[in-house]
């Protein structure tokens, strides 16, 4: 399983991150980390295989410990 996923705003206390599943890269969903919590909120889910987004978040978190840049679509494996 492979995922996509964008930042597309980080301020001090936050990022919000887009990301999609699978085949699909229109990174329609969203996501928001919390810096001082270190907690991921599901804003909203994609359309396509929303179920796998428990799957994504582990490997995300790992790919944010790297560094994501802003407004780049980024390739994430999950398995």
């Amino acid at each position: 399983m492979i995922g996509w996923c964008k930042l597309i705003e980080e301020t001090q206390e936050t990022l919000k991150i887009a990301y999609s599943l699978e085949e699909d890269k229109s990174c329609d969903g969203l996501l928001l980390y919390n810096k001082s919590t270190k907690k991921i909120e599901v804003q909203k889910k994609p359309a396509n295989k929303d179920w796998m987004t428990s799957f994504f978040i582990c490997p995300l978190r790992s790919r944010m410990r790297e560094g994501l840049t802003l407004d780049k679509l980024t390739m994430i494996m999950t398995g």
